[in-house]
Order: C-alpha cells, then structure tokens, then sequence
C-alpha cells in the first residue's frame, strides 16, 4: 500500500496548570493504534517545554501515513514535574 511521511508540529493552548508554586512543564506522547483492533504503541514524544500552559513544541514528529486507510493517532499531554515521566 502506498505511504509517505508527515510531519506533525504539536502546540497546546490554556492547559490546566499541574503544578503547586509555578507553572507545568508539559510533554507530549504520541501514540497510533495498530491496526484491527490493537494496542497504542509509542510512535515518538516531544522534548519538555518548562513553566507553560501555552506550548508550542520545536522538535517536528515524522510519522508513515497509509493512503486509503484509516490511522488512529492520540496525543497525551503529560506534566514532566509528575510522577509519570516513568510512562
């Protein structure tokens, strides 16, 4: 099947702050669903963007697009200030 690759440029506006005492360092984790019904698997994650609730990530994410098939992608914003960095 025919494919070519995509760049996705991530930004995020009003984010509800995480942190007590300054602002979130948000990251964000991209993940595509493999096909017929199976599990998100980690495509690539974005660098930390420190105290902000507006971000708008530099690092550019190049991911496959399948002509004439559907793709499921999920952006998870995480906070880096949290417990989750272990994800």
């Amino acid at each position: 099947m025919p494919s070519s690759q995509v760049q996705l440029s991530i930004s995020c506006a009003g984010l509800v702050n995480m942190d007590q005492g300054s602002l979130s360092d948000p990251f964000v984790v991209l993940k595509r669903k493999e096909p017929r019904g199976g599990a998100w698997v980690e495509v690539a994650r974005t660098e930390i963007v420190a105290n902000n609730l507006n971000p708008a990530w530099a690092k550019l994410i190049t991911v496959d697009y399948m002509f004439e098939e559907v793709q499921y992608l999920r952006f998870e914003v995480y906070d880096a200030g949290t417990a989750v960095m272990a994800i």
